[in-house]
């Protein structure tokens, strides 16, 4: 179960695997493009829909696909930067708050303490914003919209 989501979503929660971020937005497709043989004869189910109005809610999405694909797609690589910045800088904060405490006890200076206690306390903010706002869902959702 844990790797079919690592397969469905693929964007970390740790900067370490950077490399399983996408390099930009490409639309989901939920459905294959080719029709088969056989596909003619799953219309005639009694589902309710009738050819004209399966006609007409095609051509609904067609005008969906063509104003609002662009839109998503923008949105989701500026959410797909954010995740990409948050997942760095993350870990990469946490790491100046441990060198600056373990500088705490060597040097008897301020500074060091000054360093740890703001940086850690970003990292938290960092960490908080990333996990909590959950931008790795905002940008899914962005790629499924635009497909």
């Amino acid at each position: 179960k844990v790797l079919a989501l690592d397969k469905a979503y693929p964007l970390p929660l740790l900067g370490v695997m950077l490399e399983k971020f996408p390099a930009s937005l490409e639309p989901a497709v939920w459905w294959p493009t080719k029709q088969s043989p056989n596909s003619n004869k799953a219309l005639t189910n009694n589902n309710g829909w009738t050819r004209e109005l399966e006609m007409e809610m095609r051509e609904v999405v067609e005008v969906i696909k063509r104003k609002d694909s662009e839109d998503y797609e923008r949105l989701g690589n500026k959410a797909l930067n954010m995740n990409k910045v948050l997942a760095t800088s993350g870990p990469l904060l946490t790491g100046i708050a441990a060198l600056g405490s373990a500088f705490m006890v060597s040097s008897n200076s301020p500074w060091a303490a000054t360093v740890a206690a703001v940086a850690g306390a970003l990292a938290s903010a960092v960490n908080t914003f990333e996990h909590g706002g959950q931008v790795g869902m905002v940008f899914e959702m962005y790629r499924n919209n635009a497909g």
